[in-house]
């Protein structure tokens, strides 16, 4: 009822909203509204507690900014005293998933079109402050891209496949067919998946069938005061014709969120992976839109999520078995030290393998 015009109408309620906790909490037009419409030519990494440049666009290559560089201030003001205050409308299940929007997508950056963003960087004992200029719209910037391929058999004979790259089951099937004789298969789930992992995937790496995670749907009873749960539990057969039954690690991190959570649980249930990186988003269930009229609409997580076991899976997700963090050093020189944890856990489960060759392909 304050709100003197509707921007600031949306920002009350994206503050409101951001009490909810729930990376799935978005309001329609939030970046035209909230954060801008723009960013500078440069993209942001969080990495080793610090912000660095993650990537220079074309338009910047002439400002003598570089990859790497860790950003202490943005207009003279200190960048974590910034983020403190946009994180107030940005609603995020865990605290790894705010710094993935704030830093990795950039949001702290955005602005108004063509609008003057001062930056000051810092690279040991060098210092310096840049001018740049939101020349690039939302649509135009994208996360950091991935080096890997799709698929390819490591030097060590293991086999990887990065999910967040493949395109459908069947390129899945192709990919997993060359791979079936390595000693140890990597999936990469650091993202989202373009098709669905949980049945076309899960379904090729189990013998027995698998559970995944319980989904409780609210139901309310109008007038009543009453409420209930609409309870349900998916389960996937194994693939009739294709399988993988050697030993299994999956590389996970903040960016793995909701379809990617709920592969991770049904291979979790089937006792068949380890994870190997950071903690993922901790947002899982189907999404629930609200038009609140005006051209404003929100949405979020619509039901009640847990583990296999029935345990709270929202603002936790997926904890990795093994712990594996990217380093600058090792960022900067293009090394992937999370793909090498892996890696170097399935080459050591590889020389403790039974005689018997009870980890098979067929």
């Amino acid at each position: 009822e304050q709100a003197s015009d509707k921007k600031s109408f949306v920002k009350t309620l994206a503050a409101l909203a951001s009490l909810m906790n729930d990376s799935h909490v978005g309001l329609w037009n939030q970046h035209t509204e909230i954060f801008g419409t723009h960013g500078p030519p440069i993209g942001l990494r969080y990495i080793e507690d610090k912000i660095c440049v993650a990537r220079v666009h074309p338009d910047a290559s002439e400002m003598d900014i570089n990859r790497g560089d860790e950003i202490t201030h943005l207009d003279d003001r200190p960048i974590r005293d910034a983020a403190n205050d946009l994180s107030r409308m940005i609603s995020a299940s865990t605290h790894s998933a705010l710094n993935r929007s704030l830093f990795n997508r950039s949001w702290i950056m955005f602005g108004e079109q063509d609008s003057e963003l001062v930056i000051d960087t810092k690279r040991g004992s060098r210092k310096k402050k840049v001018h740049l200029h939101r020349s690039l719209a939302v649509g135009d910037w994208v996360p950091e891209p991935s080096s890997d391929a799709v698929s390819r058999r490591l030097s060590s004979g293991v086999g990887y496949i990065n999910l967040d790259s493949v395109e459908s089951s069947e390129e899945f099937d192709k990919a997993l067919r060359k791979l079936r004789s390595c000693p140890g298969l990597i999936l990469d789930m650091r993202g989202y998946p373009r098709f669905g992992v949980q049945w076309d995937v899960v379904s090729r790496l189990i013998d027995v069938p698998v559970k995944g995670t319980q989904f409780l749907i609210p139901r309310r009873f109008a007038g009543s005061g009453q409420h209930s749960y609409h309870w349900s539990q998916y389960e996937i057969a194994p693939h009739k014709k294709l399988s993988y039954t050697g030993p299994l690690v999956v590389l996970i991190d903040e960016n793995a969120q909701s379809a990617s959570e709920d592969f991770c649980i049904y291979l979790q249930n089937a006792h068949r992976v380890t994870f190997v990186g950071s903690e993922t988003s901790g947002t899982n269930g189907n999404v629930t839109t609200v038009n609140l009229g005006s051209g404003i609409g929100l949405t979020f997580t619509g039901m009640r999520v847990l583990f296999g076991n029935g345990s709270r899976f929202q603002n936790i997700g997926i904890t990795p078995d093994v712990e594996s963090l990217p380093t600058i050093k090792g960022w900067l020189a293009g090394r992937d030290e999370v793909l090498e944890a892996g890696e170097k856990i399935l080459l050591q489960r590889a020389k403790k393998k039974p005689a018997d060759g009870s980890s098979k392909t067929t």
